[in-house]
């Protein structure tokens, strides 16, 4: 239950209880003041009453209107006269008296017939008899009700009183339980785990407020990106739970050589950035020089002693950039070099800088390696005769730190150029069979086309890992497409038929060339290598309709396709036209933002199961091979 809501429960049960509660004694003592009054009067009665023997005439009519009676008995307890009388009840005197010789306290009063009563006695002056001068209340249901329900409510109000005191204490403690779970979540997500510095998101957000408060103040601040040498090392060598320690005693050094104005945080793995607020360069040169001195003493771990350095990049704001990504970026080309020079620390220079952005996106590619910051993502494949899902293309997306995303256009060369292609590529195939299973298990056993580099057609351990993967995951290689682009194939045509026709024998995989119009393959290539299917590059299939030459490029190659015996694909389906040209053409499969854009693995199971929702056919065959 919401925790307002619970407060406004207690509260109003609190406003009831106390008002129950004084209400209650407010009445009682309204009722025992009467009771009081009415007894003195009965003792007045009782005087006149014997001062004259009989009532007078008078005195008798007030004696009555004031509800009250006189009982006279006799020394034996028989009833010698009264004027109480009960309509309907003859014996009610005899009744009364009766009740009145079993209660001794004459205060607490008589409830006969819905009334209550009070009485007050004197002995008969001859000693033969008693006198019962009696009063009968007005209100006698309501003090009735009141004095047979007066201990419950009275209970009722001490046991609200008790909810209050309980309930108050409770949620004295629940609020403060939440407010320290509250404080501990919100320091979770704003300091690392390990190090307890600030993360990313906490830095990034002073970093904004400090961009901020110079701009509208005219104030210069420095930003410094560190990054630890030998650090891979130490983890690999002596284990994690070292290297932890080791990123746990350099935060606490570099904190301990701040100002409490400036703000150190672990951007992630053993990379740090500090922020000093309202700071000129001089005063960021002696900073960095006492964040270098915490690695002149080596970390102590245990028996060991190890030899930690770090490499420092340095930008100022607004010299070396006025927002917050050119001066991260800034920081970051200046902490690169400074790795490379094995120097103590460099300041970002424009002029040395501006041409080193591959070596910055070849640093984050790398973190994005190490830490599996990649997504595949999966554009379904359809039937053009019958719109059944023939298969989908495994596609790779990056996304940067920022949350944005990174071109494949733009990394992928880069990884290719420096070897990363291959840890990129055996991530994406273990992901893919991974998914296959999935897939399968719910029904849907899809083909799925996989991007191959040329690096990869040429790493000699490739086919092993691609059997072993397979087999791991339980993925049918049937079920496996591999794409090559058709510029691929121009460097050794000969060798890499070789290749894939190796890959397509042993493994039973089948091979597509993809982008195919772009490149400068021969037919004789697409004879001698055992391609499956030809895939018609998008820049020809956009434009079909618009530009007569597209439009008979891509009718050429669904013929030549055909005589071939391979299927026809067309990439870049956006429009209905082109998808009814397709169909003309006798097209084989089609993929492209007119049927979806792609998506994860979890949204495409959404999508083919509204699909099959939609439509009378089995999941089966619908996920046709």
């Amino acid at each position: 239950m919401n925790p307002r809501l619970r407060l406004l429960i207690v509260l109003v049960l609190a406003g009831t209880g106390m008002l129950a509660f004084f209400g209650y004694v407010s009445w009682q003592t309204a009722a025992i003041h009467a009771k009081k009054e009415r007894l003195a009067n009965l003792d007045l009665v009782a005087q006149e009453y014997f001062q004259h023997e009989l009532l007078p005439a008078q005195a008798m009519h007030r004696f009555l209107a004031a509800n009250n009676f006189y009982t006279v008995v006799d020394a034996a307890g028989k009833l010698v006269r009264t004027d109480f009388n009960v309509p309907g009840h003859p014996d009610a005197a005899q009744h009364l008296l009766a009740r009145i010789e079993t209660e001794p306290d004459h205060f607490a009063g008589i409830v006969y017939q819905g009334h209550e009563y009070l009485w007050t006695s004197r002995p008969l002056p001859d000693g033969k008899g008693t006198v019962y001068f009696i009063n009968r209340s007005r209100e006698a249901t309501v003090r009735s009700y009141v004095k047979a329900m007066g201990p419950p409510i009275l209970a009722a109000a001490f046991f609200v009183v008790w909810l209050i005191f309980w309930g108050g204490a409770y949620l004295v403690r629940l609020y403060g339980e939440l407010d320290s779970q509250r404080d501990k979540l919100e320091y979770q997500a704003l300091n690392d785990a390990l190090t307890q510095l600030p993360n990313r998101v906490l830095f990034q957000d002073r970093f904004g407020q400090t961009l901020e408060k110079s701009q509208r103040d005219g104030q210069t601040f420095a930003l410094a990106v560190l990054d630890l040498n030998r650090f891979k090392e130490i983890n690999d060598l002596l284990g994690h739970e070292v290297g932890d320690q080791v990123l746990k005693e350099i935060s606490r050094r570099l904190d301990s050589v701040l100002r409490k104005s400036d703000t150190v945080a672990r951007m992630g793995g053993d990379e740090f950035a500090i922020l000093m607020p309202n700071t000129n360069m001089v005063h960021a040169e002696m900073v960095a020089e006492r964040v270098l001195g915490c690695f002149q003493k080596p970390v102590e771990i245990g028996d060991q002693r190890l030899e930690v350095g770090g490499s420092l990049g340095l930008a100022l704001y607004p010299l070396h950039g006025k927002d917050a990504t050119t001066l991260t970026r800034a920081a970051d080309l200046a902490m690169y070099e400074c790795k490379q020079l094995k120097t103590r620390f460099v300041v970002y220079d424009p002029r040395r800088h501006d041409g080193q952005n591959n070596l910055v996106l070849l640093r984050k590619m790398v973190r994005a390696i190490e830490e599996e910051r990649f997504d595949i993502y999966y554009q379904p494949q359809i039937c053009v005769d019958n719109d059944a899902v023939t298969g989908v293309e495994a596609l790779l997306r990056w996304r940067d730190e920022d949350g944005s995303f990174v071109s494949p256009g733009e990394f992928l060369p880069l990884a290719e150029q420096t070897g990363h292609i291959r840890e990129i590529t055996r991530w994406v195939f273990n992901c893919v069979f991974r998914d296959y299973a999935i897939l399968a298990d719910r029904g849907y056993p899809l083909r799925i086309a996989v991007n191959l580099s040329l690096a990869d057609i040429m790493d000699d351990g490739f086919a092993s890992f691609l059997s072993q993967s397979m087999a791991r995951h339980n993925a049918d290689p049937r079920k496996i497409l591999l794409e090559v682009a058709e510029s691929a194939l121009a460097a050794n045509p000969r060798k890499i038929g070789e290749r894939l026709g190796r890959l397509a024998r042993d493994l039973k995989v089948k091979i597509s060339i993809d982008d195919f119009g772009t490149g400068y393959s021969s037919m004789t290539n697409l004879q001698e290598i055992m391609f499956a299917e030809v895939k018609i590059d998008h820049s020809f299939v956009r434009s079909m309709r618009r530009h007569e030459p597209n439009y008979q490029i891509v009718k050429g190659v669904i013929h030549l396709a055909h005589d071939l015996g391979l299927c026809a694909v067309a990439e870049g389906v956006e429009e209905a036209d082109i998808l009814e040209e397709l169909k003309e053409l006798r097209c084989d499969t089609a993929q492209g933002s007119y049927f979806t854009e792609p998506m994860p693995r979890e949204a495409l199971l959404d999508w083919l199961d509204r699909r099959n929702a939609r439509s009378d056919t089995s999941p089966t065959t619908r996920a046709q091979a």
